[in-house]
């Protein structure tokens, strides 16, 4: 009885490994095969591209990458909420200090993601030696009422032409730990994903 085979490992076959390696940067049976070392022929590539050990392989591979994808690109609902957060809830007096380039990349991103322009113009005020170089900054924040609203729609606060739902006073998000808010965040990003498949396919 043969072992079966087990897609973590790489094939023990050099030239097999090197044929699935080819097939996960998208080249063809063809050219994979040739990749791999092997005397161009269609026929044999594309046997071997049916093999189970190297379908299994190359599964596994494009899991991985999908998991790295997925990890480093995905946005949840709580990545977004937070960014609206963070323009909704924003205050002038966190960038009241900010006069240049350098005081912006120094300020926190809780708060430099609220600036939506910051200009800053330098002229000589006076004349001749009592000229006196002057810098001016202006700095405009992001509006607040449409972040702030569309929290609101998200943690169910209005009904649509009933005003709000719940007491204006109720505590919407409970403080829990950051983890458990997370999980509860991805669950509603991924029923909504469901529903929106859904509508597609009928």
């Amino acid at each position: 009885m043969r072992n079966k085979p087990d897609p973590t490992r790489p094939l023990s076959t050099p030239r097999h490994e090197a044929f699935v390696q080819a097939l996960l940067k998208r080249e063809t049976a063809t050219l994979a095969y040739v990749t791999a070392g092997y005397r161009a022929n269609d026929g044999n590539a594309a046997r071997l591209n049916g093999n189970d050990r190297i379908r299994a392989r190359l599964a596994h591979l494009q899991s991985i990458v999908v998991e790295r994808l997925i990890d480093e690109c995905a946005i949840t609902v709580a990545d977004v909420v937070k960014e609206l957060a963070r323009i909704g809830f924003s205050d002038i007096k966190h960038c009241a200090h900010v006069r240049t380039l350098e005081d912006l990349k120094a300020l926190p991103n809780a708060h430099s993601a609220a600036i939506q322009e910051m200009i800053v113009e330098e002229c000589f005020e006076g004349k001749g030696e009592d000229a006196v170089l002057v810098r001016k900054t202006r700095i405009k924040l992001h509006g607040k009422e449409s972040p702030l609203v569309n929290i609101g729609k998200h943690l169910g606060m209005f009904e649509k032409d009933k005003g709000p739902a719940i007491p204006v006073d109720a505590v919407l998000v409970p403080q829990r730990p950051a983890e458990e808010r997370l999980a509860e965040m991805r669950k509603r990003f991924d029923k909504a994903l469901r529903s929106i498949e859904g509508g597609k396919q009928e």
